[in-house]
C-alpha cells in the first residue's frame, strides 16, 4: 500500500510539472502582448511550441517507464547509457528532419532613378558597389537548411538532459523515501522479535527463581510452601494473561509486586524486613511488563542473609507521563563476588530497545546497601 501510494505521488509530480510546461506558453503570450495586440497567428506559435514539448514528452516516457528503471532498480548502468544516448539521437535527429522551412529569398529592389527599367546596367558594368551575390544554396521557392547543428539543437540537447536528470531525481527521491519506509518496518519486526526472545529468556529465569523459594519451604512449613504455589499460580496468571505488545497497566504491575512480594514474606517470615511504597491511585498509563520485577528479584537474590539482618526497601512515584522506581537492599559479604544472571542484563536490553535514551538506569554499589533507580516514560 505505501509502495503504491510513493507511485501515485511520483506521477503527480510529473503531472504538474508537464502541466505547467504546457501552460507557460500561453501565460508568456498574455504576459508579453496585450490582448487587443495579439497577432492573429499567435495560437499556430503556441501550437508549434506544443509540438516540440510532445516529443519531449514521448521521450521522457520512454525513459520513465523503460530506461530509468534499467539504472535505479536493476543497475545495469552501462545498458542505461547506451539507451539514453539513443534518446539523445533520436532527438537529434527529429531536430535535423523537423525545421520550419525558410521562406525564398528575393533579389533586393534597387534604388529608384530616372532611369527605365530597361536601362539599368548589367551587374557585371555596374561595378562591385552595385553587385550582390545569391545567398548560398537559395531556392526559389523556399527551402530547408541544411542538416547541420546550430544553437537551438545544442539548446534541445541540454534540455533532454536536464529533462532526464530531473525525472532521475525524482525516481530516486521516492525510491529512498519507499527503501527508508521498508527499513523502519524491517527494524521495527527485528526488535519485536529481541524483545519476544528476551521476553522468552526472563520468563523461565523468573519461574526457576520462585519454584527454588518454595522448594526451600516444602520440608520446613508445608503449609506455607502450599500457600506459594496459590501466589505462584497468581504470578503465572499475570504472565500468561499480559497485554499485548509487551505492556501492562502500572495498576496491574503493582498487583504483580505484591504478589511476589507476598511469596517472599512467607519464605523468609520475620528474618527480613520488607517494605513496599506503592501510589495508591496509579495513572492509567502503561510500562514494560516484567522488567520491575527483575529488580526485585536481584534485590532478594543478592540482598538477604539468613545470618544477619536484611532489607528490603521498594518505591514507587509517578508522574503524568513518567516512573520513578528506586529499590534498596542490603549488601552482605558473601554477596560481593556473586556473579548476576541473565535477568538483569536482559532488563537492559530491553530498556535500550524499548526507550533508547530516554530512559535513566543508575545501579549504585555502596558498602553496605544496593541502590537501584529506574527513571522511564510510561504510555
Amino acid at each position: 500500500m505505501t509502495k503504491r501510494l510513493l507511485n501515485r505521488k511520483e506521477t503527480l509530480v510529473y503531472i504538474v510539472l508537464w502541466a505547467a510546461l504546457f501552460i507557460a506558453p500561453l501565460v508568456s503570450h498574455y504576459l508579453h502582448l496585450p490582448s487587443d495586440h495579439l497577432p492573429t497567428n499567435w495560437w499556430h506559435e503556441v501550437f508549434a511550441i506544443w509540438k516540440t514539448y510532445a516529443f519531449f514528452l514521448i521521450l521522457f516516457l520512454i525513459h520513465n517507464f523503460f530506461l530509468a528503471p534499467l539504472l535505479i532498480y536493476k543497475r545495469k548502468t552501462l545498458l542505461y547509457i547506451l539507451s539514453a544516448l539513443c534518446l539523445v539521437g533520436v532527438l537529434v535527429a527529429y531536430q535535423c528532419t523537423n525545421r520550419p522551412a525558410e521562406p525564398a529569398h528575393h533579389m533586393p529592389p534597387l534604388e529608384h532613378s530616372a532611369e527605365k527599367p530597361n536601362d539599368i546596367a548589367p551587374a557585371k558594368t555596374a561595378g562591385p558597389r552595385h553587385h550582390i551575390a545569391p545567398p548560398p544554396d537559395m531556392g526559389r521557392h523556399g527551402k530547408r537548411p541544411p542538416l547541420i547543428w546550430g544553437e537551438q539543437d545544442v539548446v534541445g540537447v541540454i534540455m533532454l538532459i536536464l529533462l532526464l536528470g530531473m525525472n532521475l531525481g525524482v525516481k530516486l527521491y521516492f525510491k529512498s523515501e519507499d527503501d527508508l519506509k521498508s527499513l523502519h518496518e524491517l527494524e521495527r519486526k527485528n526488535l519485536e522479535q529481541q524483545l519476544e526472545v528476551l521476553k522468552y529468556q526472563i520468563n523461565p529465569h523468573f519461574l526457576m527463581n520462585t519454584l527454588n523459594n518454595i522448594h526451600a519451604l516444602v520440608d520446613i512449613n508445608p503449609d506455607d510452601a502450599k500457600e506459594s504455589i496459590v501466589e505462584l499460580s497468581k504470578l503465572l496468571r499475570h504472565i500468561l494473561y499480559k497485554d499485548a505488545g509487551g505492556f501492562i497497566t502500572i495498576d496491574r504491575e503493582i498487583k504483580f509486586i505484591n504478589h511476589y512480594l507476598q511469596l517472599m514474606r512467607i519464605r523468609y517470615a520475620d528474618s527480613v524486613s520488607i517494605e513496599a511504597n506503592f501510589p495508591e491511585c496509579p495513572p492509567e498509563r502503561q510500562i514494560p511488563s516484567l522488567v520491575l520485577i527483575t529488580f526485585v528479584e536481584n534485590a532478594f537474590k543478592h540482598g538477604i542473609s539468613y545470618r544477619r539482618p536484611s532489607f528490603i526497601k521498594i518505591n514507587m512515584t509517578t508522574t503524568a507521563d513518567r516512573l520513578t522506581f528506586t529499590i534498596d537492599n542490603s549488601k552482605h559479604p558473601a554477596d560481593t563476588n556473586v556473579r548476576k544472571g541473565i535477568g538483569l542484563a536482559n532488563v537492559k536490553k530491553r530498556l535500550d530497545i524499548l526507550f533508547a535514551d530516554d530512559y535513566q538506569l543508575n545501579i549504585t554499589d555502596y558498602r553496605l546497601t544496593y541502590h537501584v533507580q529506574l527513571n522511564m516514560p510510561t504510555r
